[in-house]
């Protein structure tokens, strides 16, 4: 079943595994019941911060973007890459025309 999104809202928690499925989060269940959601994503390995979340904004793994945790504390990541993030893609849908 195909269901068309008006609004998308991406809520990612580093390091928090299986929690909202186990814990007692009534607000974040009642989004989950009407949305998606996963407990078994994995966006790359290995499982570091940088690593992961650079994968899932970019859309490339680790051997691509080269980012780390240490790289990323000190470097921002380049506008005009080759491998763009997600966020110049939507400005557009953000900024007042």
């Amino acid at each position: 079943m195909s269901r068309k999104y008006s609004h998308v809202i991406v809520i990612g928690v580093d390091g928090a595994g299986a929690w909202f499925r186990d814990a007692d989060t009534p607000s974040f269940d009642r989004i989950f019941a009407s949305g998606a959601v996963t407990y078994n994503a994995l966006s790359s390995k290995p499982t570091i911060s940088a690593e992961c979340w650079g994968s899932m904004l970019i859309g490339v793994g680790p051997e691509v973007h080269k980012l780390t945790n240490k790289r990323v504390s000190v470097l921002p990541y380049p506008l005009r890459s080759k491998h763009p993030t997600v966020f110049p893609k939507r400005k557009a849908f953000w900024l007042p025309r």
